[in-house]
């Protein structure tokens, strides 16, 4: 359940990092009363909430655009397998889940800190014991990961939280199962972090992720990452070589490090075997004869894992918006299992959430899916209070035994939390194989339809368009679907805009060619139009189909159209039944006499994201059931899509998110004024966080275009020019947590390392590459405290076209998109 209160009433202090509550944004969601905003991205927003007994969770709640998506659903629920199977200590504890409900949400324990990029550039790297229990609890999250069958694929320093209790590796938003092979377009990861064997296009395995965890030790023991920094291709090529550098790296540790980072897998250890190699350094003795490797992590934790999760997100006070009676208990029906829900996107809940939060969204738990299971730092708290999700410990164990179909069907139960002993069984709950389906299945852009005995199907290429006009042109293929047993459907010459075929019923599918110009006057076919268009690929009325029951006017059928939805699928379609007008002369067997003007019934299917058009002239009463009983898979994304921006139009990977932003540009002295800005998130598994304004963070990777407004405020709120870099504030203010902030200090702050002309389409642009200041403290954007780090910024600016790119993460491939694009006069 949901619930929202009068956005006007006053918000509580927040804990640190949270943003406040927008009015849309619900104020319960399941069994929990919202807190504050931790993040958002293009998939949705993480909240922090409280149970009823107090406990921190994290709780990520899908768009509603993506709510209405089925495959999305489903895909929820199938990458909560990943996440119902983990039980780490290192991990956040899943706590439960709904993907059947309006808008699917997910929860994890809240982990409050900071993350190991954050902790290094503030107090510096890790040493000693804490480096030895961070190098522990890390192993031991990955080891109990892949004993889960699942592949984390992104271990970086951003992704693993520092907390009271020990390390947490979150962000789950890329994580695949072992032995997955389904093909995937690109090598998803970060340079620098990816195992070499990925980049030679072998698949993901446990040791790629060894790969990373050798890596991220080195990172915590001495602020550099194991290959350097530099441009993407650099640091895949040093990874490649197997050169990491581990000057500073303790002696103790550095022949295991040397090993994880071994460009070849086969000489790297398993992850388990990484855990007791730490234990055995640092010490740690079996508290009892047998004990098992989480008791010895606990000791070492509890012994020298001090000082960490007292700053940073989640620190301070924590008051719902709603108080703790208004917030509903959820009764049996609601809390069926949680488990068959689990990890959304295996990028959890929390501020890590499938990376809604990225890097800046980590603390709150990130887990992505949060390692799904039972965690049992913070779990083991949920434990001790007798609460799981809000609920009394036997609450949950009657519900979860009440309801124990639930897992297949579809519902939610409480996660499970460790206590000795998983507390919410998640049941034999593996889904029943599909019973075979009766009739031939016959495909067309992603739709599978079982067509029964006896139905013919006839796959032709055509080309569309108006007859009269040599362009435009669409060549693509069409279906007609016919029941079998008609003699006139026996060698017609099918046309795509041609309807009058004699005594054959039959169905027309089309794609993108008969939606463009299917319509009257080749015009195209839209759900929107009220009245709904008809099929009438023709410049004038056709002559009415041979063999067709037509009427007239007057008659009660004239104009009885309906406009709905109807499946197809898992799918809703739009759907609609016009009235078709045709001609048809008075007396059939003589072409001189009167013609008059008839009509009958057409109805049609659309999917839009599909682009599927379905006509069906005749009423079949069969096509219903094929329909509804039909298969629809999600389209896959193209290659490459268009990104348009004032004059100039380039190629970006279809994989990115292109988000057009308007916002308020006020050049100092002046008065503010409107103009458009471009966000593309360059990185599927860190979708941004939602925009509060054209000049703040947005914890992603990612490229920005400003026209005239941003031109004339992105340099400390005056303009940028060939002489200025981009930094939109009069002040200092604070890193943003994607940046790499590894760059040198320059020796002058306005004198770029790089200045020369690019080419942007036919155009010369400005190209310049600086090295920009931020502080590394947390809090406010706006702040001077904390020591200052440099980040590595370029940008193109094209002062005609009044266009500026800035890229504040070294974009790969970027120069040649701009380069290989277009700029009109």
């Amino acid at each position: 359940m949901s619930s929202s209160v009068d956005p006007q009433s006053p918000s509580p202090q927040l804990p640190s990092g949270f943003s406040p509550l927008t009015p849309d944004d619900p104020r319960v969601i399941g069994p929990f009363r919202i807190v504050g905003r931790v993040g958002a991205g293009g998939m949705g927003a993480v909240f922090g909430a409280l149970d009823d007994a107090g406990r921190q969770v994290a709780v990520k709640v899908i768009h509603p655009r993506h709510a209405a998506d089925a495959e999305y659903r489903r895909q929820f629920a199938r990458e909560a397998d990943l996440v119902r199977r983990v039980d780490a200590e290192c991990a956040p504890a899943f706590l439960g889940a709904d993907p059947a409900a309006e808008q699917p949400w997910l929860a994890t324990e809240f982990v409050r800190g900071q993350t190991l990029k954050e902790h290094v550039a503030e107090d510096g790297p890790l040493t000693g014991a804490a480096l030895l229990s961070f190098a522990a609890g890390t192993a031991e999250a990955l080891a109990a990961i892949h004993a889960a069958g699942v592949l984390h694929r992104d271990i970086k320093p951003g992704n693993v939280m520092l907390s009271a209790e020990g390390p947490r590796v979150l962000d789950f938003g890329i994580a695949r199962a072992a032995g997955d092979d389904e093909a995937e377009h690109a090598v998803y990861g970060t340079p620098g972090w990816i195992a070499p064997e990925r980049l030679d296009g072998a698949a993901a395995t446990p040791r790629s992720d060894v790969f990373a965890w050798g890596g991220l030790v080195v990172y915590a023991a001495t602020g550099r990452a194991p290959f350097g920094s530099g441009e993407a291709r650099t640091l895949l090529a040093r990874s490649r070589e197997g050169t990491p550098d581990l000057d500073g790296v303790p002696d103790e540790l550095r022949p295991l490090v040397a090993r994880a980072l071994d460009p070849d897998p086969a000489n790297r250890p398993e992850a388990a075997e990484v855990l007791d190699a730490v234990l055995d350094l640092a010490g740690v003795e079996p508290a009892e004869a047998g004990a098992d490797q989480r008791s010895r992590l606990r000791a070492l934790l509890r012994a020298s894992w001090l000082g960490f999760g007292t700053v940073g997100r989640g620190a301070g006070p924590w008051i719902a918006v709603i108080a703790l009676g208004a917030a509903a208990v959820p009764n049996a029906g609601a809390v069926a299992g949680a488990g068959a829900a689990g990890g959304l996107a295996a990028g959890g809940a929390a501020g890590a959430a499938g990376g809604a939060a990225g890097a800046a969204g980590g603390a709150a738990g990130a887990a992505g899916g949060a390692a799904g299971g039972a965690a049992a730092g913070g779990a083991s708290a949920a434990a001790a209070t007798g609460t799981i999700a809000g609920m009394s410990k036997a609450t949950a164990l009657i519900v979860a035994g009440a309801t124990a179909t639930a897992v297949v069907t579809g519902g939610w139960i409480g996660g499970r939390v460790y206590a000795g002993e998983p507390i919410l069984p998640f049941g034999a709950a593996a889904e029943e194989t599909p019973a075979p389906r009766d009739g031939t299945p016959v495909e067309f852009r992603g739709l599978t339809m079982w067509l029964p005995d006896g139905w013919q199907a006839e796959r032709i290429e055509d080309e569309f368009g108006p007859l009269s006009a040599p362009d435009p042109r669409v060549t693509e293929e069409w279906l007609v679907l016919y029941p079998g047993g008609q003699e006139g459907c026996a060698d017609v010459d099918w046309m795509w805009a041609d309807t009058n075929v004699p005594s054959c019923e039959h169905v027309r599918v089309f794609g993108p060619g008969g939606i463009a110009f299917g319509g009257p006057g080749y015009g195209p076919i839209t759900a929107e139009e009220d009245p709904a268009p008809q099929f009438i690929p023709a410049s004038e009325v056709p002559g009415c189909p041979e063999g067709r029951s037509v009427y007239t006017e007057d008659d009660p059928r004239h104009g009885a159209e309906v406009a709905e939805t109807r499946p197809v699928g898992d799918q809703q379609a739009a759907y609609r039944e016009v009235t078709v007008p045709c001609s048809q002369w008075e007396d059939p067997t003589d072409w001189s006499s009167p013609v008059n003007t008839r009509y009958y019934d057409q109805r049609w299917w659309l999917l839009p994201d599909s682009e599927i058009f379905i006509l069906d002239g005749y009423g079949i009463e069969a096509l219903d059931g094929i329909l509804a009983d039909a298969e629809v898979r999600r389209a896959e994304r193209p290659a490459t899509q268009p990104v348009r921006f004032r004059n100039l139009t380039f190629e970006v990977p279809g994989e990115w998110e292109v988000v057009r932003n308007e916002g308020e540009f006020q050049p100092l002295d002046q008065a503010a004024a409107s103009d458009d800005w471009l966000l593309i998130a360059t990185d599927p598994g860190r979708p941004c966080s939602a925009a509060e304004s054209w000049n703040s963070h947005h914890g992603c990777p990612s490229i920005m275009l400003f026209g005239p407004g941003g031109i004339s405020t992105g340099y400390a709120m005056s303009a940028v020019n060939e002489s200025r870099p981009y930094h939109p504030a009069a002040e200092p203010y604070t890193c943003d947590p994607s940046y790499d902030t590894s760059a040198p200090e320059p020796a002058e702050s306005l004198t770029p390392q790089e200045a020369g002309l690019a080419d942007v389409g036919d155009r010369r642009a400005f190209y310049r590459v600086w090295y920009v200041g931020c502080t590394d403290a947390p809090g406010d954007r706006v702040s001077t405290d904390g020591p200052t780090v440099f980040y590595e910024q370029r940008y193109w600016l094209l002062p005609e076209s009044q266009i500026l790119v800035v890229d504040n993460h070294r974009t790969e491939g970027l120069a040649g998109m701009l380069a290989a694009g277009e700029v009109t006069a």
